[in-house]
């Protein structure tokens, strides 16, 4: 990973998220964007009545947004990283996120979600739920949690059919060079409806002695996957999850009750969210 772009708003989160955009970066040796997409404004200015000079406000309002960018990067005292800055005015958010991603080419998007504490019942918001959706690279969603020393990295992998081709092995291999670059301890995890599933387990298995990963890291975990798989990530208290980020449905309620959808509402983890190499992002390129 050569780029991270860390998105942030005007918020007490921007520092913790901007802090730990950073330490990725030294162990990475990555350089950094810091970005805003200021969407409240660009709301406003889109349904305001008196649309003259509506295109100087909007530079005003990305000037405003840089300067505010320039004073948290400096705040950081961050000289050995490159660190660059930018900032657009465009409405919905995840959009102007999007268009950046795919003019700037990042290898990771990192971004807070909500302050809310785990346990409530509420997704993230529509905009996390839609740059979840629609973002091209790994994203690592992070409510700010400081990571431990050594940091326990689990890679949530499914081997069944009904999986994109590949993605395991996507998500393994992801897992694994944020665990050698950070010194972090990797963790394999895979969830079966039986015990006794013996093609599962040999998949899985084939998985780990595929990247060299020794078994000893491997957990397979009985039951429900959406029942399982989060009991046992709260007993093992991981400080980032990697898991697929797709979904099999048209809107946010598509994923009410998925795994996804459990994990983030019930975990204080940060979550390293991946999609197939056959991803085509909705979005398109932004013009001029």
């Amino acid at each position: 990973m050569q780029s991270i772009l860390v998105v942030v708003d005007r918020s007490e989160q921007a520092h913790a998220v901007f802090a730990k955009a950073c330490i990725l970066a030294r162990h990475l040796q990555a350089r950094v964007e810091l970005f805003i997409c200021d969407a409240e404004r660009a709301y406003s200015l889109r349904h305001s009545y008196d649309q003259s000079g509506i295109h100087r406000a909007i530079d005003a309002i990305v000037m405003d947004n840089k300067r505010y960018l320039d004073a948290l990067r400096s705040s950081a005292g961050a000289t050995d990283l490159d660190i660059r800055i930018n900032a657009s005015c465009e409405s919905p958010q995840y959009e102007g996120v999007v268009h950046e991603i795919l003019a700037t080419s990042p290898d990771l998007v990192v971004k807070a979600l909500l302050v809310h504490s785990p346990g409530q019942d509420e997704w993230p918001g529509d905009n996390d739920w839609h740059l979840v959706r629609t973002c091209p690279v790994p994203l690592l969603l992070t409510r700010g949690r400081v990571w431990r020393s050594m940091p326990r990295v689990a890679a949530f992998v499914d081997t069944s059919p009904h999986e994109s081709p590949g993605l395991a092995t996507r998500i393994a291999e992801t897992a694994q060079t944020l665990c050698r670059s950070i010194n972090g301890q990797l963790d394999i995890v895979h969830a079966v409806r039986r015990i006794d599933d013996a093609r599962s387990r040999d998949q899985i298995d084939a998985l780990c002695r595929s990247l060299n990963i020794p078994l000893q890291q491997l957990h397979v975990v009985a039951g429900e996957p959406s029942e399982s798989l989060p009991l046992f990530a709260q007993q093992e208290s991981f400080d980032v999850i990697a898991l697929g980020a797709l979904d099999h449905g048209t809107g946010p309620t598509s994923l009410v009750g998925s795994l996804t959808d459990r994990l983030i509402h019930s975990l204080d983890s940060d979550f390293l969210l991946l999609k197939p190499e056959s991803f085509s992002c909705p979005v398109q390129r932004a013009v001029g």
